[in-house]
């Protein structure tokens, strides 16, 4: 019987819809695949946007994006910060040049299938239309709306014949400041200016193209993470803008005491994996104080007080520990190992809201008489898909589980290859798109070569080829993490070179064909062990984590990147990264303006925090 269709009215939102003007000139330029290159990171970038601003991207339009916003001042603010991060963008990237034009207006559409249709969308995809590159057109609903929140400055246009709509529509041009280099995009700002009058029942004055001679053609381009002002109600929440090169200078990072935030105890704790929501952080990994591990969570609103959660009812007989986190049906779900029978078993738990957990009990598909281990978890378009191993000693095995709830789960095909190693196992998984791809290794003892599987669809995963050079060489090569963006996939592990262990970065487009980063010593090596445990996309900037023992000990490292590509060092400040303790960051997440990273320092579970500058 097919699926009912469910057609709903989404109450009043603003729609706003991007164009990429000069596209047709830059593929004559720079042909086809340089240029869908090119098209990608301006994607990239001005999605940064719609994610900082809250707004849900409902689909791409070829050269454009339809973007769904509650409040129509985030969309404004949006508008502004995609034409800023372009202009910067442009004044660095002149062969690129691609402009921007902006259309919004608010309704309420009717909602279907995950689209949006009516005529306020039409409305708005013809006020984008009729724009030119480097403007934002609004209609007069929008500009009543915003009224004087924002400040922001506003020029009527007038009415406006839009193409498909039979009555001419009031509209106004939001004016915007390009900002000097290395300006954090935020709406206009400076001495209040009134806004231009918009004037009710006057006739047509426009034709459907929109232009103003007392408005100057402004440029338009994507350039790296934006920062925005979103305004809501009334309470302002400010994000900043993360570059290569300012954020080394302008972080400042701070260590949380474990004493003071359920972090240490007798024993040993460690956080394996970090989770942002809405509601703020949520911390997973192992606490052996007990005599044997136990399953932890923890969990913050802000990244500077934490609350342990459930130990009692974590902990049990044989051991156990979360290794991942995901969103999910049921809200959470952490998945990890857990002792049984002399062998350890895949183990999963889920919770409603982070704070009270329950273990996943008689799926016989998370049991086995190897070892089974699930290291990570996402939620995908497919459901949940977990990756680990199975195996018994050296004899791994890469393994794969799905689950659309969290609670039944079973084991997704990974077939071996001819000719595979001792030792095949997934510590990492990333999706994008119809793209499911998994990192990790495969190898004899003591000898590891770096692999990447891929999936359709999660029940299924075939390796890709190992390729000298770029999975594997001389001494051992590890992927650990990886993270999807719109210009693709970007994993990131460790290279063998000259006896220690340096970071070591892959790309890849579309998670079929991989690229293994020239090697930087001066960014991902030095004396001893650099090693790369995670890394996330966080207002459009890279982000990766791990360790360094180049000091003598290990400590704590920060490596960032505005596209993946080109890497940046943070500086190591010896009070919060280094001392006479060992070390280990293995993940990093974002709420708004705080950053956090998680993992141990010596004993205890350990959390770093640092706020994005503002400009």
């Amino acid at each position: 019987m097919p699926c009912e269709r469910v057609t709903m009215r989404t109450g009043t939102v603003t729609l706003l819809f991007t164009d990429l003007v000069g596209s047709s000139e830059l593929i004559q330029r720079l042909g086809d695949d340089a240029a869908d290159r090119v098209r990608r990171r301006y994607f990239r970038l001005l999605r940064g946007s719609v994610q900082r601003c809250g707004g849900d991207e409902i689909k791409s339009l070829g050269d454009g994006l339809m973007v769904v916003f509650p409040s129509a001042v985030d969309a404004v603010s949006c508008a502004v910060a995609m034409q800023q991060s372009l202009h910067n963008h442009n004044s660095e990237h002149e062969d690129e040049g691609l402009h921007l034009r902006v259309g919004l207006h608010a309704g309420e559409p009717v909602q279907e299938g995950g689209d949006f249709f009516g005529q306020s969308v039409v409305i708005a995809k013809r006020i984008c239309d009729g724009a030119e590159g480097g403007q934002i057109v609004a209609s007069e609903l929008v500009h009543d709306i915003v009224g004087s929140r924002g400040d922001f400055e506003w020029k009527e246009l007038g009415w406006i014949a839009l193409k498909g709509v039979a009555t001419p529509v009031s509209c106004c041009e939001l004016a915007w400041s390009p900002g000097p280099a290395g300006f954090s995009p935020v709406p206009l700002r400076g001495p209040r200016r009134s806004p231009s009058p918009v004037r009710r029942g006057q006739g047509p004055e426009r034709s459907a193209r929109i232009w103003s001679p007392a408005s100057p053609r402004l440029q338009a381009a994507v350039a790296a993470a934006v920062t925005l002002a979103l305004v809501v109600a009334g309470i302002i929440a400010v994000d900043s803008k993360l570059t290569t090169q300012s954020l080394p200078e302008e972080l400042t990072w701070v260590e949380v005491n474990p004493s003071t935030a359920s972090l240490g105890g007798p024993g040993n704790q460690r956080i394996n994996r970090l989770l942002s929501s809405n509601e703020g952080f949520i911390a997973v990994g192992e606490d052996d104080s007990s005599g044997r591990p136990d399953a932890a969570v923890w969990t913050s609103e802000d990244g500077e007080a934490w609350t342990r959660r459930a130990p009692d009812t974590l902990a049990e007989p044989g051991g156990q520990g979360m290794l991942g986190v995901a969103s999910g049906d049921p809200g959470l779900v952490a998945v990890g190992y857990r002792g049984h029978g002399g062998t350890l078993d895949a183990a999963v738990w889920t919770s409603e809201d982070g704070r009270e957990w329950t273990p996943v009990e008689g799926d016989h598909d998370l049991e086995g008489a190897r070892n089974e281990v699930m290291n990570r978890v996402a939620r995908t378009k497919f459901g949940l898909v977990a990756v680990g191993y199975q195996g018994l000693g050296g004899d791994r095995d890469a393994a794969a589980w799905v689950s659309d709830d969290g609670f039944d789960w079973y084991r997704a095909k990974v077939p071996e290859e001819p000719g595979d190693h001792e030792t095949q196992e997934m510590r990492g998984i990333a999706a994008s798109g119809e793209n499911l791809v998994a990192v990790g290794e495969v190898g004899l003892a003591g000898n590891y070569d770096a692999a990447a599987w891929f999936s359709k669809d999660g029940t299924r995963w075939q390796r890709r080829a190992q390729l000298p050079g770029v999975f594997g060489g001389p001494g051992e090569q590890i992927m650990t993490s990886l993270v999807a963006s719109e210009a693709g996939f970007v994993a990131v592990g460790w290279d063998e070179v000259r006896s220690d262990l340096d970071a070591q970065v892959w790309t890849s487009e579309d998670g079929m064909d991989w690229s293994r980063l020239s090697y930087n010593e001066a960014v991902f090596g030095g004396d001893g062990d650099q090693l790369l445990w995670g890394v996330e996309l966080s207002a459009g900037t890279f982000i990766a984590v791990g360790r360094d023992d180049s000091g003598g000990g290990s400590d704590a490292a920060v490596w960032t990147s505005e596209d993946g590509l080109e890497w940046v060092r943070t500086p190591s400040e010896e009070g919060v990264f280094g001392g006479d303790r060992a070390q280990e960051m293995k993940f990093v997440a974002a709420v708004g303006r705080r950053l956090v990273g998680a993992g141990w320092d010596q004993e205890d579970a350990a959390i770093w925090w640092a706020d994005l500058p503002r400009r």
